[in-house]
C-alpha cells in the first residue's frame, strides 16, 4: 500500500509526499529531547503508582527526579516539558476528584503545582546554565588544549631549529678554523670590522705580521688602525675603506705601509668584503685578510732600481735621465723657464783604466759620481750615460751664466787628484752645454746639441766647457 502511494506521488510529482518519511525521521531526530522527557515522565508515573496509592498525598514523589534527569539529558526545554507533564499528571490523577480536570482539582492542586513548577523551572534553568557553562569551559579548554598543542609544536620546531643551528654553527666553526689554519699557513692575517661602532678585531696571525703579539697592543678601533698607516698612504687607504662601507665599490683593496711594533714600516696588502649591509646598503660588517708584501715590495724596488739606476755609481741611468728630462722640459715649458743640459766626458780616464786596471777604473767612476753630486741642487739631476760620460739637468736657471758657473765648479773639482786603491789618478773633464728652449725644444735635440758642444770643448784643448751656441 505504502509503495503504491509513493509511486503515485512520484507520478503526480508530489515530492512532499515522497519525502514525508525522511522529513518525519529528521524531525524525530530533533525531537528526541522531548520524547525523552515524555518517556521519563511516563516511567516516573509508573514508578509512583507502584510505590504508593494515588491518594497517599505524595503526587510528585518521582516526578521531580524525572524533571531533573530530563533537563540534564535534553536541556531546559525537555525539563520544562517534563514539569508541565508532571503538573498535568498531578492534577488529573492525584488530585480529587481523581482522574478528572475540574475546578475542584485545580483548586486543590494549585499550591502544590506552583511549588512543583517553581522547583522545576529553577532546576531546569540551573541545569541548563551549568550545561552552558560546561560547554563554554569545554570550548575554552579545547582552545587552550589546541593552543598548548600549537605551543608544544612551536617549541619542538624551535628546539629542532636550535639543534640544526647549533650543528650549522659547529660546522661553520670547523670551517672557519680550517680557513684560519689555511690562511695562517699562507701568512694571511684575518680582521673583522663593524663600521657602525668602528670596532675592529685582528687575529693572532695579523699580530705576528705587524709585531703586535699581545692583544692589548693591537688596535681595537678603526681610528687606532688608521694611526698606524704611513702618512703618504693613509688618505687613499681610508678612502678605499669608506667607499666600500658606503657601497660605492664592491670590495676593499689596498697596498700600504703600516708601522710595526718595532717602529719599522712594513708593506701589507689588505683585501676585504662586506658580509652584511643595512637597508640603505651601508656595511654593517666587513671581513678581510692582510698579507705581508714587504719582501715583494723590496724585490719590486730592487728591480726598479736595476732598471733605472746605474749599478756601479748609483746614479740614474740613461732611461731615468730621459724620463726626468721630459718632466723638466714640460715644467719649464709650462712656466716659461729655462733649463740647461750638460754633457760631461772625462779626460784621461782611458789611460787610468789601462794603467791601473778595471777595478781602479770602476772605483774612480764611483768617486767621480760622489763628487759630481756635491755640485748640483736637489731639484737637479746627474746621470751616468755610459762609460765615462755623464749627463746633467739644471732646472729653473735664469740664464746661460748659471750653467757656466756649475760647469766651472765641476771642472775644477775633477782637476783635483783622486787616490784610488793607493793609486793617484789625475783626470779632467770636457763639458758641452745646451739650453732649453734656445737650442732645442725636444729631448733628443738637446742631448745631441750638448754632445756636439762637448766635442767642441775637446777640440779646444779639453778640460773646459763650451755652449752649443755662444751666449
Amino acid at each position: 500500500m505504502l509503495k503504491s502511494l509513493l509511486m503515485a506521488a512520484r507520478h503526480l510529482r508530489l515530492g512532499a509526499v515522497e519525502r514525508f518519511p525522511y522529513i518525519i525521521l529528521s524531525k524525530l531526530g530533533s525531537m528526541h529531547p522531548y520524547l525523552l522527557a515524555i518517556a521519563l515522565m511516563v516511567l516516573a508515573l509508573w514508578i509512583r503508582l507502584l510505590i504508593d496509592p494515588i491518594d497517599s498525598g505524595l503526587p510528585y514523589l518521582t516526578f521531580f527526579p524525572a524533571v531533573a534527569i530530563a533537563a540534564i539529558a535534553g536541556g531546559y526545554r525537555a525539563g520544562l516539558l517534563a514539569m508541565i507533564i508532571g503538573v498535568g499528571f498531578g492534577t488529573y490523577i492525584f488530585t480529587p476528584p481523581y482522574f478528572s480536570f475540574s475546578l475542584e482539582s485545580f483548586r486543590l492542586s494549585l499550591w502544590p503545582n506552583l511549588v512543583f513548577m517553581v522547583d522545576g523551572i529553577i532546576v531546569s534553568f540551573a541545569i541548563e546554565t551549568m550545561h552552558r557553562y560546561r560547554k563554554q569551559y569545554e570550548i575554552k579548554f579545547e582552545a587552550a588544549r589546541e593552543s598548548e598543542e600549537r605551543v608544544l609544536k612551536l617549541n619542538q620546531d624551535l628546539i629542532r631549529q636550535i639543534a640544526e643551528r647549533n650543528k650549522f654553527e659547529a660546522r661553520l666553526g670547523e670551517s672557519e678554523e680550517r680557513l684560519r689554519l689555511a690562511l695562517s699557513g699562507a701568512g694571511e692575517g684575518i680582521w673583522d670590522v663593524e663600521p657602525p661602532t668602528g670596532r675592529v678585531t685582528f687575529d693572532s696571525q695579523w699580530g705576528r705580521i705587524i709585531g703586535y703579539s699581545a692583544e692589548k697592543d693591537k688596535p681595537h678601533y678603526l681610528e687606532d688602525w688608521a694611526a698606524l698607516i704611513h702618512p703618504e698612504d693613509k688618505e687613499y687607504v681610508l678612502k678605499a675603506m669608506n667607499d666600500h662601507i658606503e657601497g660605492r665599490i664592491p670590495e676593499y683593496q689596498a697596498e700600504y705601509r703600516i708601522r710595526s711594533h718595532s717602529g719599522a714600516w712594513k708593506w701589507v696588502s689588505g683585501h676585504g668584503r662586506a658580509v652584511q649591509r643595512d637597508v640603505d646598503g651601508k656595511a654593517l660588517r666587513i671581513v678581510g685578510v692582510t698579507h705581508d708584501i714587504t719582501l715583494k715590495k723590496q724585490a719590486e724596488d730592487e728591480m726598479w732600481k736595476l732598471a733605472h739606476f746605474d749599478s756601479l755609481t748609483g746614479l740614474p741611468n740613461r732611461a731615468l735621465f730621459y724620463d726626468r728630462l721630459s718632466q723638466s722640459a714640460a715644467t719649464a715649458r709650462r712656466h716659461r723657464k729655462k733649463l740647461a743640459l750638460l754633457f760631461l766626458d772625462l779626460d784621461g780616464f782611458k789611460q787610468i783604466n789601462d794603467k791601473f786596471g778595471h777595478n781602479t777604473g770602476d772605483a774612480l767612476l764611483a768617486a767621480v759620481a760622489e763628487k759630481l753630486l756635491q755640485h748640483i741642487r736637489g731639484e737637479d739631476t746627474v746621470a751616468r750615460a755610459g762609460g765615462d760620460e755623464f749627463l746633467f739637468i739644471l732646472n729653473n736657471i735664469s740664464n746661460a751664466g748659471d750653467a757656466a758657473i756649475v760647469a766651472d765648479k765641476i771642472i775644477s773639482s775633477l782637476a783635483e787628484p783622486f787616490v784610488i786603491n793607493k793609486n793617484t789618478c789625475e783626470i779632467g773633464g770636457s763639458i758641452g752645454i745646451s739650453i732649453f728652449p734656445d737650442d732645442g725644444d725636444d729631448m733628443e735635440t738637446l742631448v745631441k746639441q750638448a754632445d756636439n758642444a762637448m766635442y767642441k770643448a775637446k777640440a779646444c784643448g779639453k778640460n773646459n766647457f763650451q755652449f752649443f751656441k755662444t751666449p
